[in-house]
């Protein structure tokens, strides 16, 4: 299956987009970014309602993604496009020693 990546754009410069890894039936949103400027136009839901048709057509039976806790817009958001709240993660990072 295929990954997908929309990239949503006004007078050719990027202004948004949405990158979904695939993984046999179900898919995982590693990204969906509206610059703050076009917010509330509609873009974001333009974005998600574009790659969940495709990834239908691909066959892909549900979707995750991670929001920010603090981003009360982003869950409002994803609420009102029928997404439920899911487990609760910890981010965990890991920082490369240059010297190793």
């Amino acid at each position: 299956k295929d990954d997908v990546l929309l990239v949503a754009r006004k007078n050719k410069m990027p202004i948004g987009m949405c990158i979904v890894a695939t993984i046999r039936n179900w898919a995982f949103c590693v990204g969906l970014f509206v610059e703050r400027e076009y917010r509330r136009f509609g873009v974001g839901k333009k974005l998600l309602d574009e790659t969940l048709r495709r990834l239908k057509v691909m066959g892909v039976e549900s979707i995750i993604l991670l929001g920010d806790t603090k981003n009360e817009d982003g869950f409002r958001f994803y609420e009102r496009e029928k997404f439920d709240k899911g487990f609760q993660f910890h981010m965990m990072t890991k920082v490369f020693d240059k010297n190793k």
